[in-house]
């Protein structure tokens, strides 16, 4: 016999406090003629068939029982026969019906005394309902307040002794609370009235009080129980709670501690059925005051201060991996707090709706800290950042990232003061350099880029655009003794047309490239002489013109033997030796001017 389900039927006393577990199956053990029984069994259950199906009209198809085919099906989303795989049609067979149909079954409970001969048609619905059937059972169930648990009798026997039984069920008794008689619950109301010296008063509504009345008002200790089931038990003043008393709601959950005029007042404890625990002080109904919170293990998670059903005033609220100590708003960390995550101050300072709002000064787990403003939980207005490795960040910040005006140092002396943006050196700003040079102007990406001025620590600055950190565009570069150049700059480096200007008073005025004198240019030497035509690698390479201060020309390839300024002394001495041998030529030399221009050389 399996005992498969149970149902309960509240129709009257018996059925109420009585569990009756029923029989889903047939058993096989019961039945009269085992000829050929396993041609009625079903292949799932393996008990014999109940509501049967084939899985086709053919002769050798196979029966199911019809509940256990349809979860088969639904359990494994296969439509095909457990057995021959083929697609189940569901056909109802009527020669399977005929044949369960003449089957005969002795009662389940012939050795409990039952003797009837049942037909399969009829079995299930006899033994279910059968007078010596032994699956009831007593189902009173009484709460202990003490273990906060259910306590049920579970006593089964057959009806007959189950209803004799439930005139006297332990459970069903108790000790009255005002003279401590034992009384079934059955009597309670009678014994209330008519043998108890306390009373019972029954309202229109349902409720019911029991307990000590002053006028026929609730008035001492009593209680009233709840036509919802709520039941209150505890001290009675002028008909309303005043006192102590205890208060038991339908979900489980109870407050213990002290009334006023029906009012949650003064000192309690409320246990919630989700197993929080409140501990403290209560005022018009709600928790307000001094208070504890404990979880469902029994661990405080919170004490301070409450009102009006939430964490509000100052207070400590414990998490798995810190605690919070500060003030609290509408349940949520409001005004000054310090957080500490596995008892290291993570935070301290001003809060808002749960998030950090404010100044504040958060401590990193590496050792970094950030000192200032901050705004929805993130790092926004004035503040100032420490790195562990030295670095220094005072200034502007917007939605965690570095955003605006700010100075930025390290401890080396390396320091930028300007714009920010995106976490980057970006906009109008001035970096100083370790070695005590500087840059004004103007930065993109944490780089140099555009207009700006810089000042190295030999005393040479350069006044121009910059691209990607490197000088590039239009610059002037120049220096207190006299040096400048003015012109184009590629990757750091001179390229194109430019003017330099040199201490010794030479002047070049051409193209670069890589830093040198590439290409077409001229140079003045400081006496008017002039070399025009090409360079290469700031040497004269390709066709050029010498033009002398006494009226000389030299024109001539040439090749790149020495530099430039020795090469002009060179073609100097040139030009005037040639000039010498012509005024020998013409007698219009003296020697006296031969020393003059032999001096000029010198001097040259």
């Amino acid at each position: 016999m399996e005992v498969i389900n149970d149902s309960m039927k509240e129709v009257d006393t018996f059925t109420k406090y009585v569990k009756h577990y029923q029989i889903l199956f047939y058993d096989s053990d019961n039945l009269i003629q085992k000829d050929n029984i396993e041609d009625y069994r079903c292949p799932i259950c393996f008990y014999l068939l109940k509501n049967p199906i084939n899985c086709s009209e053919e002769e050798n198809s196979h029966s199911f029982c019809s509940e256990c085919i349809l979860k088969n099906i639904q359990q494994n989303n296969n439509y095909n026969c457990p057995t021959c795989k083929q697609i189940f049609q569901s056909k109802i067979k009527n020669n399977i019906i005929e044949s369960l149909n003449k089957l005969s079954f002795n009662c389940c409970f012939k050795k409990e005394g039952c003797n009837k001969i049942i037909s399969y048609s009829d079995y299930l619905n006899h033994i279910n309902n059968c007078e010596y059937n032994n699956l009831y059972e007593c189902h009173i169930k009484k709460y202990n307040y003490k273990t906060q648990e259910f306590e049920i009798c579970g006593i089964k026997d057959n009806k007959v002794n189950i209803e004799n039984h439930l005139k006297s069920c332990a459970l069903i008794k108790f000790n009255c609370i005002f003279c401590n008689e034992t009384i079934l619950q059955m009597d309670l109301e009678e014994h209330a009235q008519n043998k108890c010296k306390f009373g019972i008063i029954n309202y229109m509504n349902s409720d019911k009080y029991i307990g000590e009345k002053k006028n026929n008002i609730r008035n001492g200790y009593g209680i009233l129980y709840y036509n919802d089931g709520r039941r209150y038990e505890g001290e009675w003043e002028n008909n309303m709670k005043n006192g102590y008393g205890i208060l038991y709601y339908n979900d489980g959950s109870r407050y213990e501690g002290e009334w006023k005029n029906d009012f949650l007042e003064g000192y309690g404890t409320f246990y919630y059925s989700d197993g929080l625990i409140y501990e403290g002080n209560f005022k018009n109904n709600k928790e307000s005051g001094y208070g504890k919170i404990y979880d469902n293990h029994n661990k405080i998670i919170y004490e301070g201060e409450l009102k009006d059903d939430q964490i509000d005033g100052y207070g400590i609220k414990y998490y798995t991996d810190g605690i919070y100590k500060g003030e609290f708003k509408n349940d949520k960390r409001e005004g000054y707090g310090i957080l500490y995550i596995n008892s290291v101050i993570n935070y301290e300072g001003g809060w808002k709706n749960d998030k950090r709002e404010g100044y504040g000064i958060y401590y990193f787990k590496n050792g970094d800290k950030y000192a200032g403003e901050w705004k929805n939980d993130k790092r926004e207005g004035y503040g100032v950042y420490y790195s562990n490795s030295g670095i220094k960040y005072e200034g502007e910040w917007k939605n965690e990232i570095i955003q605006g005006y700010g100075i930025l140092s390290d401890k080396n002396g390396i320091f930028y003061q300007g714009e920010f943006n995106d976490d980057k050196k970006e906009g109008i700003g001035i970096f100083f350099y370790d070695d005590e040079s500087k840059y004004e102007g103007e930065f993109k990406n944490n780089a140099r880029d555009g207009y700006g001025i810089y000042y190295d620590n030999f005393g040479f600055i350069y006044e121009g655009e910059y691209k990607m950190d490197k000088k590039e565009g239009y610059g002037i570069e120049y220096s207190s003794n006299g040096y400048k150049y003015i012109g184009n700059w590629m990757n750091d480096m001179k390229e194109g047309y430019g003017i330099q200007y040199y201490i010794d008073g030479y002047i070049y005025k051409g193209e670069h490239k890589n830093d040198n004198w590439d290409g077409y240019g001229i140079i003045y030497d400081p006496y008017g002489d002039l070399y025009e035509g090409e360079f290469k690698d700031n040497i004269y390479d390709g066709f050029g013109i010498f033009y002398s201060i006494l009226g000389f020309e030299y024109k001539k390839i040439f090749k790149p033997i020495l530099s430039t300024k020795i090469m002009i002394i060179l073609y100097k001495m040139i030009i005037l030796l040639y000039a010498i041998f012509q005024m020998f030529k013409n007698n219009k030399i003296t020697l006296s001017l031969i020393i003059i221009l032999i001096l000029s050389i010198i001097i040259n």
